[in-house]
């Protein structure tokens, strides 16, 4: 859908450009230079009035659509998804009906003084105006029905989600020793003050109907959106790699060719990565840590895992974003925490397919990511139930699996763990004490 508008976007200007073309060169096509006055007289007298009460008709449906679609998306007293469903389009699209209603009103108005001067251009003019106009309601048609599809609906909140908007609000705090380079961060928690426009405003108020409705589907699809988005502003192509339904493996080829492609728009500096990484995770974590209480199901844990997994498997493919997944790595520790006392759910325990993504990081060259992962790993078997006290888990075909030195480090190092808390062990974990 998003594709089919920016197509109708571009045969939108193409026209508008044919049309300031016309006006400015006085090029006429409707009528040949042996026309005579009297059939010029006729064409005017029926093709203006047609084209101003069609435009007027459409205008005044086009505003009842907007009513309409803002108490949709206004569910809400003062919904913040309003402000980004609506934007500086709407205002260019409303600009060239109004434009467009009033052209032929003024030309059939004029109509004598544009006789006598032979200006019959400006029936051309009038009909590639209505004829854009149409094309541009088409545009404004997909945007209104991409309501009712919930991807469309948490895509169009995140558009505030960016790397300008995250840098303004503040959240995170990301300082770089000059001594030996290294890069520190944190959350500003000492009551910071922001312009209070939340970048994540639109999208929390849509992802807490889903959880008053109990829509677990359409929560889980705008958790996934939320990582996807934000492996785009970190510069990666984010692929579904783990959790059982891959879904269909139509146009594979077409879909690994984009894979490899770069992405235009991302980051930047490590700096603005890891505030855009910690802004959205910290969310995902504090969000977490809520729904343990209100609505505390084990499912979603899973899909805080899988999705957060193949967010890592995506920055794993430049060795730059080290430590985005350390960052990625801690969201993953101290939800699986915060979800310790909550029964476990179903035949699939993602944590276990994590051993092999320690693996995955070790052969991308990031060895020592792949060792804060069985470190991460080695900690939860210790203090929760999802690993060695999983039926559903085998630890020892697990570990089978992988190499004798990632199978050592994991071992020496739940022997070393036992005991001690998460804020001893992951000082860099900016949740340890959420």
């Amino acid at each position: 859908m998003k594709n089919a508008r920016r197509i109708i976007d571009v045969l939108t200007l193409t026209f508008l450009g044919i049309a300031a073309y016309l006006f400015a060169r006085g090029i006429d096509f409707i009528l040949p230079q042996s026309a005579s006055d009297e059939y010029a007289l006729t064409l005017a007298t029926t093709l203006l009035p047609l084209i101003s009460g069609s435009l007027a008709s459409i205008f005044g449906i086009l505003i009842a659509v907007y009513m309409l679609s803002s108490q949709i998306t206004g569910r809400r007293p003062y919904s913040r998804l309003v402000r980004t469903f609506y934007d500086l389009s709407d205002l260019y699209y409303f600009s060239l009906f109004f434009v467009s209603l009033l052209f032929p009103v003024y030309t059939h108005a004029s109509w004598v003084h544009i006789a006598s001067a032979r200006q019959y251009y400006l029936l051309d003019v009038s009909l590639i105006l209505y004829t854009t106009c149409i094309l541009s309601l088409a545009s404004l048609m997909l945007k209104h029905l991409s309501i009712f599809d919930p991807r469309l609906v948490a895509e169009r909140a995140l558009r505030i989600f960016n790397v300008r908007n995250v840098l303004e609000y503040g959240l995170v705090l990301v300082e770089r020793n000059n001594y030996d380079n290294e890069i520190g961060y944190r959350l500003k928690t000492w009551g910071h003050r922001h312009n209070l426009s939340d970048p994540l405003g639109a999208f929390h108020d849509i992802l807490m109907e889903a959880i008053e409705a109990r829509e677990r589907v359409t929560f889980h699809l705008y958790l996934s959106v939320l990582i996807e988005k934000l492996a785009y502003l970190n510069g990666v192509r984010f692929q579904r790699k783990f959790g059982l339904a891959t879904g269909p493996k139509r146009y594979q080829a077409l879909h690994d060719f984009l894979l490899k492609l770069p992405v235009v728009g991302g980051a930047g500096p490590i700096e603005h990565k890891i505030q855009v990484t910690i802004h959205a995770l910290h969310y995902v974590v504090r969000r977490a840590h809520k729904m343990t209480k209100e609505w505390g199901l084990d499912n979603h844990r899973q899909i805080f895992i899988i999705n957060i997994a193949d967010l890592i498997l995506a920055l794993a493919r430049n060795k730059d974003n080290a430590v985005l997944i350390e960052i990625c790595l801690n969201a993953l520790l101290r939800i699986c925490m915060d979800y310790r006392e909550i029964p476990i759910y179903g035949s699939y325990e993602p944590l276990k397919d994590v051993f092999g993504l320690a693996y995955a990081l070790k052969k991308a060259g990031l060895i020592r990511e792949a060792n804060i992962c069985l470190q991460v790993l080695a900690f939860l078997d210790i203090n929760t139930p999802y690993i060695s006290q999983n039926k559903n888990v085998i630890t020892e075909d697990i570990l089978s699996s992988l190499p004798s030195e990632l199978v050592d480090y994991f071992v020496d190092h739940k022997n070393k763990l036992i005991g001690k808390k998460l804020e001893e062990v992951f000082e860099n974990n900016v949740w340890r004490l959420v």
